[in-house]
Formats: structure tokens, sequence, C-alpha cells
């Protein structure tokens, strides 16, 4: 999607404009590109980044939804 995407450049050439997208980034990455944080928090950052399991976040979201849906369902009945 571009609407999405940094727009990186625009450019008139006659009626038309012509519009150059910069790749997409996680925030992670914007964040590690960034002059806001110093290079020690950037290392904490990578460091606690390096540690995470998508597939485990995953199976927790799932499990803690369907407590959640159980709960919803007790309490309504």
């Amino acid at each position: 999607m571009k609407n999405r995407e940094k727009l990186k450049k625009k450019e008139r050439i006659g009626s038309k404009v012509k519009k150059q997208y910069d790749t997409a980034k996680t925030p992670y990455q914007r964040l590690l590109l960034s002059e806001v944080i110093n290079e020690e928090q950037k290392q904490k950052l990578n460091d606690y980044y390096e540690t995470l399991n998508p597939a485990a976040i995953l199976r927790q979201i799932r499990k803690l939804q369907t407590k959640l849906y159980k709960t919803l369902r007790y309490k309504n009945s």
C-alpha cells in the first residue's frame, strides 16, 4: 500500500506528478535509524528484539483470547 509508505520525493513532469516512496520499515527499524535514542539504548533494544519469538507470542495471544472468550461466555450465561 503506497499510502502507508513514506513519500520520499515528488516530481512534477508536465501535468503529471511522479511520486517516489521509501521502502517500508517497521517501527523497530525506524527507531534504530533515528537519532532519538543513543547507541547504548539501541543495543539494549536490539538485544531484546533478538530474544523475541513471534510464534510463541502468537500462541500466547491466542491462549489469552481463548481465556477471554470463555470468561465472556460464562458471564453471559
